[in-house]
């Protein structure tokens, strides 16, 4: 059963959002969103578990501070890769 491996799962991501919202660090985001993607791929159902971000955050100011949005750079980096694979399927489509 897929039991076992969702609780695991679940309690290394709640471990590391905590743990990211008191320390800061980016590196327990990165390992939490790989925990949260090893829990949809176990079942899917259990992405409910991002629900609790806000109370693990323990108020609304530490949840503002810790913006774990993507940066502008980052938003730039994702075009750009969207434009270059557009341009390789025109260029390939056309040809």
């Amino acid at each position: 059963m897929s039991h076992v491996y969702s609780f695991a799962f679940i309690a290394a991501f709640l471990y590391y959002i905590k743990k990211f919202f008191d320390e800061g660090k980016t590196t327990t985001v990165i390992i939490a969103a790989v925990c949260l993607g090893i829990i949809m791929l176990i079942r899917p159902v259990n992405l409910l578990i991002i629900l609790t971000i806000p109370f693990l955050a323990g108020s609304s100011d530490n949840l503002k501070e810790k913006d774990i949005a993507p940066s502008e750079e980052t938003g730039r980096l994702v075009s750009d890769h969207i434009d270059y694979r557009r341009n390789i399927f025109y260029s390939v489509h056309y040809i």
